[in-house]
């Protein structure tokens, strides 16, 4: 597992943390079966900018979800295999107990909590956010780099956009 969280892409710098090259060097260290976990904090981002992160994600990643970690961020789990998870293999891990003590600190230690913090995964994803028409951020265009700073006062609520399934 590889676990990305960066501070917010606002600050100089940490932009380079959200495009294809940085998840593309992240995915080829990965172990068969392993995940990438990318911790995204949406609040002053876009509605388009979000959607960047998530078309630069998904064109690393063939299988990826978005899960809702807070108020205003998300985090983006990618992995090279199907990420779906049994009901009867969730019921066992929130069994364990430190699984459930794990999850208990974060209000998911039941079923229904911890499965509708799932916002969309793959296609849903990617259709849902709006980064089927989405530019690609890389190293060469940083696209957030420079926009995130402009969007730091603004309001908009790009885990709403999710929930509602409203690109």
């Amino acid at each position: 597992m590889i676990i990305s969280e960066p501070s917010n892409p606002w600050l100089a710098g940490v932009g380079s943390l959200f495009t294809r090259e940085a998840f593309a060097l992240a995915f080829a260290r990965l172990n068969p079966g392993g995940v990438m976990c990318q911790w995204v904090q949406t609040y002053s981002m876009t509605q388009e900018q979000g959607a960047w992160v998530i078309r630069t994600f998904a064109e690393v990643f063939p299988h990826l979800a978005a899960w809702h970690a807070g108020e205003n961020d998300v985090l983006l789990v990618g992995a090279s295999q199907d990420l779906r998870i049994p009901l009867a293999r969730l019921r066992e891990r929130l069994a364990q107990p430190r699984v459930h003590d794990a999850l208990a600190r974060v209000h998911l230690d039941t079923e229904a909590e911890f499965l509708a913090a799932l916002l969309a995964r793959d296609a849903a994803l990617v259709q849902t956010s709006g980064a089927v028409r989405a530019p690609v951020h890389t190293d060469d265009n940083l696209l957030l780099e420079f926009a995130a700073p402009r969007a730091l006062w603004m309001r908009e609520s790009f885990v709403r956009t999710l929930r509602s399934g409203d690109p």
